[in-house]
């Protein structure tokens, strides 16, 4: 079996190094694959329960898989808003955007403004690095 995660907090190699370490030695996963530019996780599995195991590993690690079925939030009915983590509820939300595939919930218009408005990953993580590997 194969499937693709969207998880939006990849934005670096680090990222990419972090995954793939954590998930492929978990019994049944037979590849990983990670996109950084997408901020896609594709994997190989034998088995329904061996993809459970690699999204609560990647949770576990700080990267939460987006929409879909293994989102805890979707799960709830709520999303968090990228750009000021607020808790949204998804169903009647009147804040949304798609990119590439992925549904995002905005607490305002401001905050859909702005990501809307964002430079795209790739530039950010050139002009500024990300949070996981930037120096304090």
């Amino acid at each position: 079996m194969e499937t693709t995660l969207s998880v939006p907090d990849i934005t670096c190699g680090h990222c990419a190094r972090t995954i793939t370490s954590a998930v492929e030695p978990l019994d049944g996963i037979r590849s990983v694959n990670v996109d950084i530019l997408s901020r896609r996780v594709s994997l190989a599995y034998d088995q329904p329960a061996d993809l459970e195991a690699a999204v609560n590993v990647m949770a576990s690690k700080g990267y939460l898989v987006a929409g879909g079925q293994m989102d805890e939030q979707q799960r709830r009915g709520t999303s968090v808003d990228p750009v000021c983590g607020m808790s949204v509820r998804v169903e009647g939300a009147a804040f949304t955007t798609s990119r590439e595939g992925v549904d995002y919930y905005f607490c305002s218009s401001g905050c859909q403004q702005t990501f809307e408005s964002a430079e795209p990953a790739a530039a950010q993580e050139r002009s500024t690095g990300c949070a996981c590997c930037s120096p304090a």
